[in-house]
């Protein structure tokens, strides 16, 4: 055969993501000289909404009322159609999680138990939401809103029987869809709270905070604006003001006149009422069966000679010892109830290790592998939620499934970046948890099984900080802050801190170093606290000559986690720095 007068030739052309609208026509042409070729291309868009209907919209009641939900009149091209229905909850550090009711299926109806977890305030509202797929994972969603009331159920022993049943019935006969409805519903049911006394709008109107939900009789955290205050949840002022240096004992005439959240206008009938700072009170005041201690927040040793902890010292914690027969946080729990709530959770835990394992074979593959993934991080946040509450079987079986999920987000091969960003916000507050169970005795040290513990939870923070850095959008995550070379500081918990961080390496710095520090709030600059630092050497391994980008993810953990290694000789002396000078993983 003769030459071909041409060579076959292929061009790979690239576009950036989203750059093309959804069902529209474009045409691509490939000109040569006079000569010219062109293709019409027709994007895929996702499904036409139809509409999603849950009943009864009023009324229901968690764990007993099933929720008839329908998707009707949804359309596209691309069949078959798959359907997913879920619904949002507050995660304990105030993001929202998913929560699977119906996996991804073709079957566009489903009943379902829901949890109440919407707030008294909001009439206990809770969005359930139709995710819709086409045959090529492009989808569309409609969100509906049921009202879910509380269940009430009045006493631990009764709380772990329904469990227990719900769990053996969707175990021996029921499918993975009902194993998820019981698994969200029985974790919402015993993490609740009494917020008595802190009810209503009292926390947003009187603290510039969220409403009770988390901790008993505690406000929310700060809400937005108004980020100047103590740190979590607490019954105290947060302020959208910077805090002005104003000395104690300052005349004033209401607590405002302090411009300061750390301090308060105490009245006197026989002299001028003054700003004076807050003492740090217990959770509770220890409910009457324990007793108030101020201990050194680094090494868990009481302070001496009448010490006391002040709100906003953050070298300092009040806690409760609490008197025999009497547990949890603020005393007021007995311990037969302590342990049927640890029970709770533990087979709350292996129930989520049974749906993870059933849907783990196959969910790196599907299009919808990061909500599927997102719900078992949610799920086990949810559980792990209380650490008072966690046996020691439990902080085990957790930390394994917080290692499965991890795995299983960095395989995806649909997207795996949505996957592990997704599972982030569950797995956190899972550690910080398990991070929550160390303690630290009398002596100030910590014993070998403990430091296991400490152990297994930071390896889980290094593999989704690696995991992190290896998915496709860790370097937009990353750079994207602000433009600048500071470190986005997300999250801030009281165990540990995650800090994304890139430095532009210039030229001349080759033989030097590139550090990253964690950036500070106002609140933690004023009470003297010192940023973790990290430094790696600037080589340029390409041999370019050209200066790299360095992506760094940092993580910290207050000094009480090498608590072991302090030296104790006058420890009531010390005063924390929280995250300065400490280990620091870079990964």
């Amino acid at each position: 055969l003769a030459k071909a007068p041409f060579d076959l030739m292929k061009l790979k052309y690239s576009l950036t993501s989203d750059i093309l609208s959804s069902r529209a026509q474009y045409v691509f042409k490939f000109a040569c000289g006079s000569a010219s070729s062109s293709i019409n291309v027709l994007t895929n868009g996702p499904p036409i909404p139809g509409t999603f209907d849950a009943t009864p919209a009023m009324g229901g009641i968690e764990l007993t009322t099933s929720f008839e939900l329908v998707a009707t009149e949804w359309f596209d091209e691309d069949l078959p159609l798959l359907y997913l229905f879920s619904f949002e909850s507050l995660l304990f550090n105030g993001k929202v999680g998913e929560n699977i009711v119906k996996s991804q299926s073709e079957t566009s109806n489903s009943t379902s138990y829901l949890p109440s977890v919407g707030t008294e305030v909001a009439n206990y509202s809770v969005p359930v939401t139709a995710t819709v797929y086409d045959a090529y994972g492009s989808f569309a969603t409609a969100s509906t809103v049921v009202q879910v009331l509380p269940l009430v159920i009045t006493n631990t022993s009764a709380t772990l029987e329904m469990i227990t049943d719900q769990l053996s019935k969707t175990l021996t006969g029921g499918s993975n869809d009902e194993l998820k409805q019981v698994l969200a519903s029985s974790a919402n049911v015993i993490n609740k709270v009494n917020c008595s006394g802190v009810g209503g709008e009292y926390c947003n109107a009187t603290y510039n905070r969220g409403v009770c939900g988390a901790v008993a009789h505690t406000c929310g955290k700060c809400l937005a604006g108004y980020s100047i205050g103590e740190y979590g949840d607490a019954n105290s002022r947060c302020q959208a003001e910077p805090i002005t240096d104003v000395a104690v004992d300052t005349v004033c005439t209401t607590s405002a006149d302090c411009m300061n959240p750390f301090l308060y206008c105490q009245t006197s009938a026989s002299s001028p009422s003054s700003c004076e700072k807050i003492v740090g009170t217990c959770q509770n005041d220890c409910s009457g069966h324990g007793v108030c201690s101020h201990v050194n927040k680094d090494t868990g040793i009481e302070l001496t000679n009448g010490g006391v902890c002040y709100v906003g010292e953050l070298g300092c914690k009040s806690m409760c010892w609490c008197e025999d027969g009497f547990d949890d946080n603020d005393c007021s729990v007995i311990d037969q109830d302590m342990a049927n709530r640890q029970l709770s959770r533990d087979e709350l835990l292996d129930g989520l290790v049974v749906l993870a394992i059933a849907e783990g074979v196959t969910v790196v593959n599907v299009s919808s592998s990061s909500t599927i993934i997102a719900a078992w991080s949610t799920n086990l946040g949810s559980i792990t939620q209380r650490a008072s509450e966690l046996s020691a079987i439990a902080v085990q079986v957790a930390l394994e499934t917080a290692g499965l999920i991890v795995g299983k987000a960095a395989a995806s091969v649909v997207d795996t970046s949505d996957a592990v960003e997704s599972c982030q916000s569950g797995l956190f507050d899972t550690v910080d948890s398990v991070f929550s169970t160390v303690e630290i005795d009398t002596n100030g040290t910590i014993d070998a099984g403990a430091i296991a513990v400490e152990q297994a939870a930071s390896f889980v923070l290094d593999s989704l900080a690696d995991a992190l850095l290896l998915s496709s959008s860790s370097a937009s995550l990353i750079s994207g802050v602000a433009g600048t070379a500071e470190p986005y500081v997300e999250p801030v918990y009281d165990n540990f801190r995650m800090g994304f961080g890139i430095s532009s390496l210039d030229d001349d710095s080759s033989a030097g170093d590139v550090t990253a520090s964690f950036v500070l709030t106002e609140v933690e600059i004023m009470a003297g606290m010192m940023s973790s630092v990290a430094s790696i050497p600037a080589i340029d391994a390409s041999g370019s000559g050209t200066a790299p980008l360095v992506n760094m993810i940092l993580i910290s953990k207050p000094a009480s986690h090498y608590n072991s290694l302090l030296d104790n000789s006058g420890v009531e002396n010390i005063t924390s720095n929280g995250y300065s000078s400490n280990p620091v993983s870079v990964r």
